[in-house]
């Protein structure tokens, strides 16, 4: 009888520790899919939500203030984000997005974004639950 309860004390024990740990498999396909884009941009759900037009748009980066900016000509529409910290391989930060001029991408705050690749000034940026699973892809000029 000892050894029953035993056995099934180890047995919900090894359930539990294994069973608490779930693999978010949004993330990792968003992940997955943003590694295989190359142009500036938002992205989320496995499409973009906007990327950078070389004929029509400018970026801005303005690295004392932490702030990436994608606009037109004449600034009526842009994206902007707010970066709380210097973006870092592996490290984790929040944005603060600014949007005008595009009625489909509000502003919002993204938590917990995790740079997942750099390739020289090119920053890959992926988001998990807390930040409605959005990627972005941004330039950080050094």
């Amino acid at each position: 009888m000892r050894k029953t309860a035993y056995f099934l004390a180890l047995a919900a024990v090894t359930l539990m520790t294994f069973g608490c740990v779930k693999s978010d498999e949004k993330l990792s396909r968003l992940k997955q899919y943003i590694a295989s884009q190359s142009e500036i941009g938002l992205y989320r759900d496995d499409k973009p939500l906007y990327t950078f037009d070389k004929s029509a748009d400018q970026y801005y980066v303005n690295r004392a203030e932490r702030i990436f900016r994608i606009q037109n000509d004449d600034a009526t529409r842009y994206i902007e984000l707010k970066l709380s910290a210097e973006p870092v391989k592996d490290a984790e930060l929040d944005i603060v997005m600014v949007t005008a001029g595009y009625d489909e991408i509000p502003s919002a705050a993204y938590n917990g974004v995790t740079v997942t690749a750099v390739d020289g000034n090119r920053y890959t940026l992926t988001g998990g639950p807390s930040a409605s699973y959005t990627g972005f892809i941004i330039v950080w000029v050094e």
